[in-house]
């Protein structure tokens, strides 16, 4: 398996919400491994489970999931909160499946400065 398919915990992508968002921009930074309208898809392009270990791509929430150990991660949540400032609306999702993968990644590099600089 790749590198981009190996399930991630928070011990591996720093702490809190700042490297939640470095590890879901680099997880979905090949446009390959990017997804609009399913949390996650297979490599046959079906959808599957954020976590699965046959995830391959991830539309914006999912790579986020993916980030976390859990739906309830106060991480996971804090990033949200970062993405949703950055891009200016609520739904991550409809704005993911709205946009382009440039478009996604320049979203993840301003949640990620507006991490950098909230305490």
């Amino acid at each position: 398996m790749s590198d981009f398919g190996k399930a991630r915990k928070a011990e591996d992508v720093g702490t809190g919400a700042l490297g939640v968002l470095v590890a879901a921009k680099k997880l979905i930074a090949d446009p390959a491994h990017w997804t609009k309208h399913e949390y996650a898809k297979n490599d046959r392009g079906f959808a599957t489970d954020s976590w699965a270990a046959d995830a391959t791509c991830w539309c914006m929430m999912g790579a986020v999931h993916r980030c976390t150990n859990s739906v309830s991660d106060p991480s996971r949540n804090a990033a949200m909160t970062f993405l949703r400032a950055a891009i200016g609306q609520t739904s991550i999702n409809i704005w993911n499946d709205a946009h382009t993968h440039d478009a996604v990644l320049d979203a993840f590099d301003r949640a990620i400065e507006l991490a950098k600089v909230t305490p």
